[in-house]
C-alpha cells in the first residue's frame, strides 16, 4: 500500500496545563521542546479535532508529545487502586487520558497509511508513561514484522 501524499509539517503538544517550555524545565530535557514551534492541545477531544482538521488540509504532525493525565480527575484520585481506575474508565463520562489519544493516533496512522511521526512522552505519571510507550512499542514491532 502506498503512503498517502501529505505534508509532515507541524508539532503537536498534548498537555492540559504544561507548555513545552515547562515540560523542558521539569526534567524532560529534550531540546525540541525549546527549539520547535508547537501547536498545543489540552484534551483528548481537542487532540482528535486538531489532527483530523489539519489532515483534511493535507498536514500531519512531524513530532507529537504526549502527557498522560489530561483532567483534574486524574490528579484528584492519585493513589486509587487499579480496580477503581478500571471501573472509572468503563464509564461513558470518564475523562480520556493521553493513552487514549495515543491509541487513537496509532489507529489513525494505520488507517490512513501514514508515516509515524517522532514521538515524545513527557508525562510524570509513572504508570501512564510506560503504558503509552507500550502502545508505540507494539506498533513498531508489528510494523517491523510486516503485519501493518
Amino acid at each position: 500500500m502506498e503512503e498517502k501524499q501529505i505534508e509532515y509539517n507541524y508539532n503537536l503538544f498534548l498537555d492540559d496545563f504544561r507548555t513545552p517550555e515547562i515540560a523542558w524545565q521539569e526534567c524532560f530535557r529534550d531540546s525540541r521542546f525549546l527549539k520547535e514551534q508547537w501547536e498545543h492541545v489540552k484534551s483528548h477531544e481537542d487532540f482528535i479535532s486538531k489532527v483530523k482538521s489539519k489532515f483534511s488540509q493535507g498536514s500531519f504532525p512531524k513530532l507529537v508529545s504526549f502527557d498522560h493525565d489530561l483532567a483534574d480527575v486524574h490528579y484528584e484520585h492519585i493513589g486509587k487502586p487499579r480496580e477503581w481506575w478500571d471501573e472509572y474508565y468503563q464509564r461513558e463520562d470518564a475523562e480520556k487520558t493521553g493513552r487514549h489519544s495515543a491509541k487513537w493516533f496509532i489507529e489513525f496512522v494505520i488507517d490512513n497509511n501514514l508515516k509515524m511521526p517522532d514521538i515524545i512522552i513527557h508525562t510524570r505519571n509513572t504508570a501512564g508513561g510506560p503504558n503509552i510507550k507500550a502502545l508505540f512499542d507494539t506498533y513498531y514491532k508489528l510494523k517491523d514484522k510486516g503485519m501493518l
